[in-house]
């Protein structure tokens, strides 16, 4: 079988690297007030390195082209399972 190897979009956030769908479920817990933010967080594509911050509200200044590889259907399964708006 040949299958063809991706390089998975990967986000370094502070001194953590994460995959997309730890990077949606951080934004997801900055929503619902379960991480509190004092300032904006900064948000860093590793493969692009394009940059983004997040507010308290979990909104990024811009999108990052790499997130949208997990549709908005399955962001917005994460935001119902966690009883957000």
């Amino acid at each position: 079988m040949n299958i063809k190897r991706i390089k998975a979009p990967t986000f370094r956030v502070g001194r953590n690297i994460l995959n997309e769908y730890e990077l949606y479920q951080l934004l997801v817990d900055i929503a619902s007030g379960i991480i509190a933010l004092d300032k904006k967080l900064k948000i860093k594509d590793v493969l692009t390195g394009e940059v983004a911050y997040v507010d308290q509200k979990s909104n990024l200044s811009h999108p990052l082209s790499s997130m949208q590889i997990l549709s908005n259907m399955k962001f917005d399964r994460l935001r119902k399972a966690n009883n957000l708006p």
